[in-house]
């Protein structure tokens, strides 16, 4: 029997669940070491530095806050070891909104590979892509109601 080199051996232990847990523990443990920062988590850093001034938070106090309203366990520990493919697309959206706050405000927004709507985002100004991506998001899939919303405002 052929010897595996270490990246077929990597390639058979990958999880996506453990892989959001890694990222979770990265969100949760002191790692800013700016002098008035030392020992903050991203999630503290955010919390305290970022999040109230962030336009999408919509009436959300803090990340805490918004992550129960979205059914996002933050403490790695707690997170399910099994989700669906909408759960986990959530935890990653919501993780890299949080990583893009400690740079900048920037909207993150997760979205299955549509052709049709990367080349419409590509060519329209910047307001009518961020509608054209949300209307084609995941959480939106068969849902009339909501897409028309875009449709009329």
């Amino acid at each position: 029997m052929a010897r595996k080199h270490i990246f077929e051996i990597l390639e058979n232990k990958w999880n996506i669940i453990d892989e959001i847990k890694r990222i979770y523990k990265l969100l949760n443990t002191p790692c800013i070491n700016e002098s008035q920062f030392i020992d903050k988590s991203v999630f503290d850093f955010v919390d305290e530095n970022c999040f109230l001034y962030w336009k999408n938070r919509h009436s959300y106090l803090n990340i805490r806050d918004m992550a129960i309203t979205l059914g996002i366990e933050l403490n790695k520990k707690n997170i399910p070891n099994t989700l669906k493919i909408d759960g986990i697309l959530t935890y990653l959206e919501f993780a890299s909104n949080i990583i893009m706050l400690c740079d900048k405000e920037v909207k993150v927004i997760l979205f299955e590979k549509n052709p049709s709507a990367i080349a419409v985002a590509e060519v329209v100004d910047e307001d009518t892509a961020c509608k054209v991506i949300e209307y084609n998001h995941y959480l939106l899939k068969g849902d009339i109601d909501k897409k028309k919303k875009f449709c009329y405002n």
